[in-house]
């Protein structure tokens, strides 16, 4: 449910009423950390007492990389690797599931962890033990 700053998109529905609503992504590197002013311009009517301004967390993020993925450009190193990092004063609280190989079901939709096809049991706590 994400559309462009400009408004290109098609419209999506709203969680609560189900009903076609435009929602606009601002990403967050557009923030600053205080004092930050949102224009919105209707151009086609509506109420702007029905505008609401609608805050995400993301609490699941789903990684995967192997041998033959592209390394970052931003990275100096010449392998391919998954990076995770939080913004300032926040930080990872958990690693809920850790798996080598392919995956073996899609793991974005799925509600549980899923097993890669070479999973091993120490897997998991290998992920765990680094630390940055």
């Amino acid at each position: 449910m994400e559309r462009a700053l400009d408004g290109i998109g098609p419209p999506s529905k709203t969680p609560a009423d189900n009903h076609p609503s435009p929602w606009y992504h601002i990403p967050q590197y557009f923030l600053k950390p205080r004092e930050n002013t949102l224009v919105l311009m209707e151009e086609m009517g509506g109420d702007p007492l029905q505008i609401s301004v609608n805050t995400m967390s993301v609490t699941r993020v789903y990684s995967s990389v192997n041998e033959l993925s592209t390394p970052s450009l931003l990275s100096r190193r010449k392998h391919p690797a998954v990076r995770l990092r939080c913004q300032q004063g926040k930080h990872i609280t958990d690693i809920e599931f850790a798996s080598y190989g392919n995956p073996v079901e899609d793991c974005r939709s799925s509600s549980r962890s899923c097993l890669g096809s070479c999973h091993a049991e120490t897997t998991e706590f290998v992920v765990k033990d680094v630390k940055p």
